[in-house]
């Protein structure tokens, strides 16, 4: 076999094991983004369901000093 020949099958090897890796590390990303959009989706709701329970209750208190006010009068 001539050295040329041996060059070009060894740099196909490290071109296939490059590959390999880049579509292994590719698909590790793609995963981590996965997750990293499920995480923020279920913060969100957490963050939604915290800020309308805040709400209702700033609504209560506000209703309540209303009922206050109106029982002083």
């Amino acid at each position: 076999m001539s050295d040329t020949r041996t060059h070009l099958i060894q740099g196909e090897s490290v071109l296939h094991r490059s590959l390999q890796y880049l579509l292994s590390t590719d698909t590790i990303l793609t995963n981590l983004n996965h997750q990293a959009v499920k995480d923020i989706e279920e913060i969100k709701a957490s963050y939604d369901k915290i800020l309308a329970d805040c709400k209702e209750e700033s609504t209560r208190q506000q209703l309540l000093h209303i009922q206050e006010e109106h029982t002083k009068l």
